[in-house]
């Protein structure tokens, strides 16, 4: 969306045509209406901001929270990398995953499959689940004391 708001913005009118002709502003528009963002776009930050704001107010509500969802955020100890602008989107999304325990390990990935290798990819010592990554692989263990 950054890009796209770069692009369609230009100061160089041979870049703004090209944008509208391929349909890059349309497309701006049409994301800009689904998650209520005004228009222009000159703090992209901000607007990544509103929009996981936005993502986690929604996930709070699923009934899978339970009656505490909305609490879980004051918890600082456990949650303060969520408020921090520390984290990259998609490193963002691998540390949900992790939280949730739906990272795709290999054991996770062979649920309900006959025959698939399940064992650590890493060290081979053990079947790959969440808990081995992160507690008990030799192989990442450098990567946890960091």
């Amino acid at each position: 969306m950054g890009s796209m708001s770069r692009l369609v913005g230009s100061q160089d009118g041979h870049v703004k045509r090209l944008a509208k002709a391929i349909g890059i502003e349309e497309e701006l528009e049409t994301a800009c209406r689904r998650w209520e963002i005004r228009r222009p776009l000159n703090k992209m930050r901000s607007v990544v901001n509103e929009i996981r704001k936005r993502r986690r107010v929604e996930w709070e509500n699923l009934g899978s929270q339970g009656p505490r969802g909305p609490y879980w955020r004051k918890c600082r100890a456990s949650n303060g990398w969520m408020r921090r602008d520390v984290l990259s989107e998609g490193e963002h999304t691998v540390a949900l995953q992790l939280r949730t325990n739906t990272y795709p390990t290999r054991e996770a990935m062979s649920r309900g499959r006959k025959g698939g290798n399940v064992m650590c990819r890493r060290c081979g010592q053990s079947v790959e689940t969440l808990g081995h990554i992160t507690g008990q692989c030799l192989a990442v263990k450098g990567n946890r004391i960091k």
